[in-house]
C-alpha cells in the first residue's frame, strides 16, 4: 500500500500544494501503539499502521480552519490524526451508552449500529458522518472498510480492505473524478464527482460489494 500512498503525497503536492502542507508527519509503530492503548484491543492489520506511518492525518489550515474544502482529503471527509480518531471512539462508546443504545461487542459491517467496540474512524464529515476501518480477531485476516451515517447509525460496507479504499481514492484523483477549482483569491472548492466513473473504479477494486458510496 507505501506505494500507493506515495503517488497520492505526489499528487496533493503537485495539485493541491495547501492540503499537502496540511498533511501531519506519520508515526512510529510505538507512537501508534501507544495511542491504540487506549481504546479496546483488537487486531489491526499492517496496512493499518501503514497509512499512519505515512501521515497521521491532517491538521486544520492556520488561514482557514473551518473550510472544509481545503481540509478535505477526499470530498466533504477529513483524515483524522490518531489521537482524534481515538477521542471520537472514546466518545461514541460513552455516548452509546449514555444514550441508551447498544453497545456491540462484535464487527458489524452492515445495519444499524450505534457502535461497536471494533470501530476507529479514520475520516469524518464534521463529526457527524464517519469512514471506520472495523477491526477483527483473526490476524489473517484484513480489515474492512465502513461508513456509518449519523443521523440513523446506519453502517454500509465500502471496501473489503483499506488498501483497496486507498487504491479507490488515488485513481479518483488521478483520472479526474474528483474535480476542483480554485477562485482568483486561492479558495478551494469541490465542483464535480463523477458518480458513474466512481462506481466503476470501485467495482474494480470491490467487485463483490455492492456500490452504496456516500459521495
Amino acid at each position: 500500500m507505501r506505494e500507493t500512498l506515495d503517488r497520492l503525497q505526489n499528487w496533493f503536492e503537485v495539485h493541491r500544494p495547501e492540503y499537502a502542507r496540511c498533511l501531519q508527519p506519520g508515526l512510529s509503530d510505538v507512537e501508534i501503539a501507544e495511542k491504540l492503548a487506549e481504546i479496546p484491543a483488537f487486531h489491526l492489520c499492517d496496512e493499518f499502521y501503514e497509512l499512519y506511518r505515512w501521515h497521521n492525518g491532517n491538521r486544520l489550515h492556520e488561514e482557514y480552519p473551518n473550510s472544509w474544502s481545503l481540509n478535505d482529503f477526499i470530498p466533504n471527509n477529513r483524515f483524522l490524526p490518531l489521537e482524534e480518531a481515538v477521542k471520537i471512539c472514546q466518545d461514541m462508546m460513552i455516548g452509546a451508552v449514555e444514550s441508551g443504545g447498544e453497545m456491540m461487542m462484535e464487527p458489524i459491517v452492515s445495519g444499524h449500529c450505534d457502535w461497536s467496540h471494533y470501530y476507529l474512524p479514520i475520516l469524518e464529515e464534521e463529526r457527524i458522518d464517519l469512514v471506520i476501518v472495523v477491526g477483527i480477531d483473526n490476524g489473517n485476516l484484513l480489515n474492512p472498510v465502513v461508513h456509518r451515517y449519523g443521523e440513523d447509525a446506519n453502517i454500509t460496507l465500502l471496501h473489503r480492505s483499506l488498501s483497496n479504499f486507498m487504491n479507490f481514492i488515488l485513481e479518483c484523483y488521478e483520472t479526474g473524478v474528483y474535480q476542483f477549482e480554485m477562485d482568483l483569491e486561492g479558495s478551494f472548492r469541490w465542483v464535480r464527482i463523477d458518480k458513474v466513473r466512481t462506481q466503476l473504479i470501485h467495482h474494480k477494486y470491490d467487485p463483490d460489494v455492492e456500490y452504496s458510496y456516500y459521495l
